[in-house]
């Protein structure tokens, strides 16, 4: 299994400021079923 890191924002600014730090190693999710595959 790949390493991964949860993170939980709680406004939109808090995640815009995420997707600018991570860059391309974001990945937005929403109820996670499309992502298991991939970790």
């Amino acid at each position: 299994m790949n390493q991964f890191k949860y993170i939980s924002p709680k406004t939109k600014d808090e995640v815009l400021k995420i997707l600018k730090e991570e860059n391309t190693r974001a990945c937005l999710v929403a109820g996670c079923t499309n992502v298991l595959p991939n970790i």
